[in-house]
């Protein structure tokens, strides 16, 4: 368990020079409120890590065993380093996904999971003086972006994954989201870029992403009509789940150049926006507003006015009738907005 320094250190007793690499912050939302009662939500919270091994098991051990990316874990939290942004960035998304997947097969809105995660760069900071042993459970590295990386995982809620800059991300700067005024629930924020984990997962398989957006849409839905949610219970519960629907729906804005991106979007508009055949009056409009936002913003970001005029009218028509259009208008005041601003100008 303990080793001489000297084995590390050489003869000159110099550790040799740290260098610059990438980590990930990955952890699951709301395993704090089961904690409070840990005796009670012991047995989620193993599942809840059982879960997060198996994922990197299935899914990085490609990455750990060719050395790209190192692993480290502890409690409901992942931590991914690697040299490459493009390595950490890859394999912090398939775990995102993974999660996310698994919670929409079980459709329980109770039992919903999701994974966020921050992304920062610094110095690789590592010991190797104690080693794992009996009692003993050692994550050797504690790189010099590990704070910076945990503040930037909790900005916002949403299974979504944030970094500060552009710097080294090559092509997959196309999947930026650079917020000016980060919108949501939280401390007022600026200049965050977001990386749409969907929109790069799926960059070759808009109509993929549509299905996957549609299905997330449908549960939420059921989650909040098949038994009704008080503002405060909604915010504690799926908030969080609001939030990673949004970010679906956004990455699709990223894929203009992809082919089927008018029928991802067809798909998409079927499933969130009112139609005359269903005004989904069975949703409180308070927590439905926000979805009809973002699905009008990735029409108006895609240039697909002309091709949904109908929906727009009906949809502002709703938003009218259940007085939140001043709401709605108030939010394309924001610059990541703008595009919003005419969109209800031929109806």
């Amino acid at each position: 368990m303990w080793k001489a320094l000297s084995e590390e250190e050489g003869e000159t007793g110099q550790m040799s020079q740290p260098s610059d690499r990438y980590l990930a912050f990955v952890d699951y939302l709301g395993t704090e409120i089961l904690y409070r009662d840990a005796s009670r939500n012991a047995d989620a919270i193993v599942e809840r890590r059982n879960e997060l091994e198996h994922g990197v098991q299935i899914l990085l051990q490609p990455f750990i065993a060719a050395r790209k990316i190192e692993i480290g874990l502890f409690s409901d939290t992942v931590l991914i380093a690697g040299l490459s942004a493009a390595d950490v960035i890859h394999c912090s998304a398939l775990l995102l996904r993974f999660v996310l997947k698994k919670s929409l097969d079980r459709e329980r809105w109770a039992d919903t999971r999701l994974l966020r995660g921050g992304f920062a760069k610094g110095i690789e900071l590592r010991t190797s003086y104690l080693r794992n042993g009996p009692g003993v459970h050692v994550i050797p590295f504690f790189d010099g972006s590990l704070s910076f990386s945990y503040r930037l995982e909790g900005v916002r809620r949403g299974s979504r994954l944030f970094f500060p800059d552009k710097e080294d991300l090559g092509d997959n700067v196309r999947f930026v989201f650079p917020w000016k005024h980060l919108s949501g629930v939280g401390d007022p924020v600026g200049g965050v870029h977001e990386f749409m984990w969907p929109a790069y997962l799926y960059q070759k398989d808009p109509l993929g992403l549509a299905e996957f957006t549609r299905r997330a849409f449908t549960l939420w839905r059921r989650y909040t009509t098949e038994e009704r949610r008080t503002p405060e219970e909604y915010r504690n519960t799926l908030y969080h789940f609001d939030e990673t629907v949004k970010c679906l729906v956004r990455s699709l804005t990223l894929l203009s150049d992809a082919a089927d991106l008018d029928k991802a979007i067809g798909t998409c508009v079927e499933a969130i926006l009112p139609s005359d055949g269903d005004l989904m009056e069975d949703c409180n409009i308070r927590f439905l507003w926000g979805f009809w936002f973002q699905m009008l913003l990735a029409i108006s970001l895609v240039g697909l006015q002309e091709q949904y005029v109908e929906q727009i009218a009906l949809t502002k028509r709703e938003l009218v009738r259940r007085d939140y259009f001043d709401r709605f208008m108030a939010e394309t005041e924001y610059p990541e907005y703008a595009s919003l601003r005419d969109i209800f100008g031929r109806t």
